[in-house]
């Protein structure tokens, strides 16, 4: 278990706070990864309206990064003003420990849009204290949570399992996963489903999927970039979801699961239904009436692996992806060296 802490307020200064912060705790040796919303939304929304909904989605977005680092034993602070008190309550509701940092701005500024905190574990006047004494203070606050060592001097790899809903994305991902482990090899499986759950608080629509997708990027991002590999379960049927990942992630790899419609429709019908015997695995409901199937899946065109899951048996296929994976593994390490 590890920690967040938001650093809020509409003071112009507060990301140089948030940057001095992680400087302390670096020469404390501690390494914290900084999420800041200004660089977040360059990736999940590049095109803003600026609409309260996409304000929502975008923030709620942030709060899903900050849990899955912080699950995954990587400590993180926030940079956002988040102006609406409902993020920072939905962060300090979902995440373990957690601390709110108030970086105070005008009364009047604060009246008309932001809600200050109700209880802020620490408030910082930035009359009195320049973003480097504030920085050390924020250090001290969080420096007292036990902190973890959990972190690769080099990048880690993304592996994003594809295909049609019933191709075999979920017990692939989870085979692979499994068998990495067992070579000591420490993976994180981010699915859609999960994101979802968190993004979408109210009704599907297409910018709130476009936004889910672009979120699941910019975690796995965050994930690789702090040591951590990542295995993505998505059938993300617009090509350009994957593509991004591709872009953005230094060591990203594709699969792509190739099962004919007839066969994978009866499958997901089959685990949806618990039908056939099919095992009664808890699987989590779409969010906010999702669709859980798509009308139009493009293909990978030049995938990593390519599986054709309704005639390659499970066990090979976990192996192409453990090979896979080492190989990602491999050239990193070769590239370090």
């Amino acid at each position: 278990m590890t920690w967040a802490a938001w650093i809020t307020g509409l003071a112009g200064n507060r990301t140089a706070i948030a940057r001095a912060a992680v400087e302390a705790m670096s020469l404390a040796g501690h390494k914290v990864e900084l999420l800041e919303l200004d660089e977040m939304r360059r990736v999940v929304t590049p095109g803003p309206t600026d609409t309260e909904v996409e304000r929502d989605l975008l923030h709620r977005a942030l709060v899903y990064v900050a849990s899955v680092l912080v699950d995954s034993g990587v400590p993180a602070f926030i940079d956002a003003t988040a102006h609406r008190r409902a993020w920072r309550d939905l962060a300090r509701t979902l995440l373990p420990r957690f601390a709110e940092i108030e970086v105070s701005c005008s009364l009047e500024a604060c009246a008309e849009e932001y809600e200050p905190a109700m209880a802020p574990e620490l408030r910082i006047d930035t009359s009195r204290e320049t973003p480097v004494l504030a920085g050390g203070r924020i250090a001290e606050l969080v420096n007292a949570w036990p902190q973890t060592s959990r972190h690769s001097a080099t990048t880690e790899w993304t592996i994003w399992i594809t295909g049609l809903p019933g191709s075999g994305k979920t017990t692939l991902a989870a085979g692979a996963a499994q068998a990495l482990k067992q070579r000591r090899v420490d993976v994180r499986i981010l699915e859609l489903s999960d994101v979802r759950a968190f993004v979408m608080a109210g009704p599907w629509s297409p910018l709130a999927e476009d936004v889910a997708h672009r979120a699941l990027v910019y975690a796995a991002k965050r994930l690789s970039a702090s040591g951590t590999p990542v295995i993505v379960d998505a059938t993300a049927p617009a090509r350009a979801w994957r593509q991004l990942a591709r872009q953005t992630i230094p060591r990203f790899a594709e699969v792509q699961l190739i099962c004919p419609s007839s066969v994978c429709g009866n499958r997901e019908r089959a685990v949806r239904w618990h039908l056939m015997g099919c095992p009664h695995r808890r699987i989590a409901a779409p969010a906010a009436d999702a669709p859980d199937f798509v009308l139009h899946y493009e293909h990978a065109l030049a995938p990593e692996l390519t599986i054709h899951t309704d005639v390659e048996d499970p066990w090979s296929a976990v192996q192409a992806v453990v090979g896979l994976a080492q190989r990602l593994q491999s050239f990193e390490s070769a590239q370090v060296a």
